[in-house]
């Protein structure tokens, strides 16, 4: 369970040393680039543990948000309160000696609930740090002139430089053998397949000469057999023949 301490935004000019990167007044000259500020982010949250039943079951969530001087932000859970801020608690901040803790007041929007997997001390990533009054991006996935743009990153590491997916070089070469190794079975298939088409051709053609041999030597027979009784019957004596 982290705490949320917020995050200090400032101009490049700034010298606070609570700023992200204060400039160095002793070696970096002022630019002017901008308006002087210097605040800090800030947010009301809750973090509350939650048990294994909250992943099994159905449960309802409820922010129940009051406003004015007597108001208050409460986070509930079936119907049951689980964390409160009052006005009171922001309106009347603790102070130092030196009242460097800035008074707020109530919030007048409507409010949510975020639910996070994880939870961190501070908002957002630092994308880059200012060098010699310009932004230099800590990491090659980031450019443009704040270093707020997503883009694929490049180095002089050659075949394997920081992008977000493989080097082109890369993909190409994959690509190539893909293809390659497609064609051959391609090749190996069409050849395997015509040398069975031809084995069957050929047992077809067996199998139908046999058969046609098989069936010539009865028809033959037949014939002859059909002759022999017809010459018998020309030589009955048909004056005997008679119903």
């Amino acid at each position: 369970m982290n705490s949320y301490m917020g995050s200090y935004l400032c101009d490049p000019d700034n010298t606070y040393s609570k700023c992200a990167s204060p400039r160095n007044a002793s070696t970096t000259p002022a630019s002017n680039a901008m308006k002087p500020f210097n605040y800090q982010m800030d947010a009301i949250s809750s973090n509350w543990p939650i048990h294994f039943g909250a992943y099994t079951g159905f449960y309802d969530y409820q922010v129940e948000w009051v406003t004015g001087e007597n108001g208050y932000v409460r986070w509930m859970l079936q119907g049951e309160p689980l964390f409160e801020v009052t006005t009171e608690s922001i309106v009347s901040v603790p102070q130092n000696a030196n009242k460097t803790n800035p008074k707020k007041i109530m919030i007048e929007e409507p409010l949510y609930v975020i639910f996070n997997v994880a939870l961190s001390s501070s908002w957002a990533l630092k994308t880059g740090k200012c060098v010699e009054q310009r932004c230099e991006c800590l990491y090659h996935s980031w450019g443009g002139p704040r270093c707020s743009t997503a883009v694929s990153g490049s180095s002089s590491a050659g075949l394997m430089s920081k992008t977000f997916g493989p080097p082109i070089e890369a993909a190409i070469a994959v690509a190539i053998v893909i293809i390659l190794v497609t064609m051959v079975m391609v090749h190996m298939g069409s050849v395997a397949t015509a040398k069975k088409t031809k084995a069957v051709m050929a047992a077809l053609e067996a199998e139908r000469k046999a058969a046609a041999s098989v069936s010539a030597a009865p028809v033959s027979e037949t014939n002859s057999s059909r002759g022999s009784y017809l010459a018998a019957l020309s030589k009955d004596n048909y004056r005997q023949n008679f119903v």
